[in-house]
């Protein structure tokens, strides 16, 4: 096994059946790997979890109506909370209608249980396995980052990047009486750089406003930064705050 993978025997697979035959077959097949069996569906949404890597999950659970397919409303309930979750479907009534109906639906993988060799499938079971608990580990370090890195934080061990850190900070530190006029092209992180200068600011507490003066005509844009009286013009049927008088002591990002 490659290093950095997890043991096959740690991957854990909820099969979601209501054939207890069949189940003991398949945890019988499937020796390597840590099945959780279930036989209902309404058993299966307590049993969903996080530290599940792959589902099985039978389409059929009345064999006297193989016309309904009840696993249907599981996938998409496995999709709607659990979107990453690989999702194999297995029925006895296998069509390539259903199978189309079932990939649509977010399946990754079709089992036709009347032609199931599990020697062949193990191989599968591991790639699918593996995706998903690599796709796991990545998401848990992103959230690790993310939580790290507040969205006032620049990341970057740049020179530059330093010196941008440092010199915000100074303004920060100074900025009782200061205007700042950031300038860059659309996506360098001026909206970063005027937060990350917030938290460092004497005014971090105060009022924060944030107001974009793009595409606004002359009337909307006095009464949004300096407010208006009632009846000040046409729609003006309340007083109205500006923007400068709401952010007083603190900062007006425009």
């Amino acid at each position: 096994m490659t290093s950095g993978y997890r043991q096959m025997a740690e991957y854990r697979i909820l099969l979601i059946d209501d054939d207890d035959r069949f189940n003991e077959s398949v945890k019988a097949a499937l020796k390597g790997f840590d099945i959780v069996i279930c036989s209902s569906l309404i058993e299966a949404r307590s049993l969903i979890s996080n530290n599940i890597d792959v589902v099985l999950l039978d389409l059929v659970f009345d064999e006297n109506r193989p016309e309904v397919l009840e696993g249907m409303s599981m996938l998409s309930y496995i999709k709607k909370n659990y979107p990453d979750l690989p999702i194999i479907i297995m029925t006895n009534y296998g069509s390539t209608e259903i199978t189309v109906k079932a990939i649509k639906a977010g399946a990754v993988d079709f089992i036709n249980k009347k032609e199931l060799d599990w020697s062949a499938w193990k191989n599968r079971l591991e790639y699918y396995c593996k995706k998903s608990s690599e796709y796991r580990q990545l998401y848990q370090k992103y959230r690790a980052l993310e939580n790290q890195y507040s969205d006032s934080e620049i990341i970057g061990k740049s020179k530059e990047i330093d010196f941008i850190r440092k010199r915000l900070e100074d303004l920060g530190r100074s900025s009782d009486e200061v205007s700042i006029f950031i300038c860059g092209e659309t996506g360098t992180g001026k909206n970063l750089a005027v937060k990350y200068f917030r938290k460092h600011s004497v005014r971090r507490d105060k009022p924060f406003k944030e107001f974009s003066l793009i595409e606004l005509s002359e009337t909307i844009l006095e009464s949004e930064l300096f407010g208006h009286v009632r009846g000040a013009f046409t729609g003006a049927g309340n007083e109205k705050m500006g923007l400068f008088e709401e952010a007083d002591g603190g900062i007006l990002f425009l």
